[in-house]
């Protein structure tokens, strides 16, 4: 579960992205408006649906463990280049979706790829090595795989890999 809420906001804000130019007409022609607003819009509103989910994984946590390890507390810190990255994505596909109409569709079918080509629904430890790396390119491997050691097993994730995924965000936040 706490993968799919992950993949969840991905999966938003690649689909909800590429339209949002087009969407809010008014906005971008009629009204002085700062553009760069609109991506936040929907990426607070992703943020919300992560956080209601959240709150009842915790429940469930709760339920089958007796207790919510301490670690979930190191929650925001994981999260935090996801959401720095997401926003960068957002700003992309928010700018092409002007330029490039068909982006809607085609952002919507890599959505599905990294459900599929994430550990969502299996742990990358009963993968082999070689697969593992290939698996962690994918850019919510690193999230869940931290996510879920710091809330289902209680351990803290790998720093190391944080933050070369924090600096690989940033970069895509100021290409974005």
């Amino acid at each position: 579960f706490l993968g799919l809420i992950i993949h969840g906001m991905i999966a938003d804000i690649l689909t909800r992205s590429p339209s949002l130019m087009l969407e809010n007409v008014n906005f971008v022609k009629k009204v002085i408006f700062p553009l760069e607003v609109l991506p936040w819009v929907v990426l607070l509103s992703t943020l919300f649906n992560f956080f209601i989910g959240f709150c009842l994984l915790l429940g469930f946590v709760y339920i089958e463990l007796d207790h919510i390890p301490v670690t979930t507390l190191l929650i925001p810190i994981i999260i935090a280049p996801y959401v720095l990255m997401l926003l960068g994505l957002s700003w992309t596909l928010a700018a092409l979706g002007v330029y490039v109409r068909d982006i809607q569709q085609l952002s919507a079918t890599f959505a599905t790829l990294f459900l599929f080509l994430s550990p969502v629904f299996y742990s990358i430890s009963i993968l082999p090595e070689t697969l593992q790396k290939i698996i962690l390119i994918n850019p919510i491997a690193v999230i869940v795989e931290a996510s879920r050691s710091a809330v289902i097993y209680g351990e803290h994730p790998d720093y190391a890999i944080l933050g070369i995924y924090s600096i690989l965000a940033m970069m895509v936040a100021v290409i974005g």
